[in-house]
């Protein structure tokens, strides 16, 4: 009930009649609104990279990105609302103090050989 109240501005006992498909659809049109303002973000964020982003130096200078899709793709973030959540990876072995401090001991060795 506290989201729908904080995101959606319902008063209490509207959230509390609010039953579980409007939350759904509720929360769906909140996602959406919030890929809108990242659209319009990644757009002032392209404007700007195309300003001041480059490759090379000199003259050779080119846009770090050709078109705004490889900046950022605003059609598959889009789609990905709809799309079913996709299933959490396997939980990651955790790694003990001595497992830690072998890999780190690794690292350093091939630091300090400059590889």
């Amino acid at each position: 009930m506290a989201m729908l109240i904080a995101r959606h501005g319902m008063s209490y006992q509207e959230a509390y009649n609010t039953t579980l498909v409007e939350f759904q659809v509720y929360n769906l049109a909140y996602a959406i609104q919030l890929e809108e303002k990242r659209h319009h973000l990644a757009i002032q964020a392209w404007f700007n990279q195309s300003v001041q982003a480059t490759k090379g130096k000199g003259k050779n200078t080119k846009s770090a990105y050709k078109t705004f899709d490889d900046f950022y793709n605003h059609q598959e973030m889009f789609n990905s609302l709809f799309e079913a959540p996709k299933k959490q990876p396997k939980q990651v072995k955790v790694l003990t103090i001595a497992d830690r401090n072998r890999l780190m001991n690794q690292r350093m060795k091939k630091h300090r050989k400059g590889g």
